[in-house]
């Protein structure tokens, strides 16, 4: 489990007016307004041939992507790979955050915008990964 200070796209995450950070004597704890729920943040790597068919899957907007989702089954990760999926998802499922990184020149640079979803479509979203 990462924390949102972790992630490449915890800085756009700490502005979005959908979510609050709540600050503790160690920690932070990002959370979801509209339901109260905690968001847990994650990374996970993939190989280049699972990577790319998550790059493919996630082109377009939303509902195309949702629509995607329900016919792909659960996306294998690798220990170490080419591609970085960060993740953020409210414990109620009703709102989850993803962008999509290939490693690239020692680094890993966004080949997906931030892409957020709420209601139904985070449940679909959130299960996939």
């Amino acid at each position: 489990m990462a924390n949102i200070n972790s992630l490449q796209m915890g800085d756009v995450l700490s502005t979005d007016l959908r979510i609050s950070i709540k600050k503790s004597l160690f920690s932070k704890k990002a959370v979801y307004n509209p339901t109260n729920s905690t968001i847990k943040c994650d990374k996970k790597e993939y190989s280049a041939e699972v990577g790319s068919k998550i790059a493919q899957f996630l082109r377009g907007n939303s509902s195309d992507i949702v629509a995607r989702a329900q016919n792909v089954e659960h996306l294998q990760e690798s220990g170490l790979g080419n591609y970085l999926l960060e993740l953020a998802v409210s414990d109620d499922h009703q709102f989850a955050a993803i962008c999509l990184y290939q490693f690239d020149q020692l680094r890993y640079k966004a080949i997906t915008e931030i892409l957020y979803f709420e209601g139904e479509e985070a449940k679909v979203i959130a299960e996939k990964f």
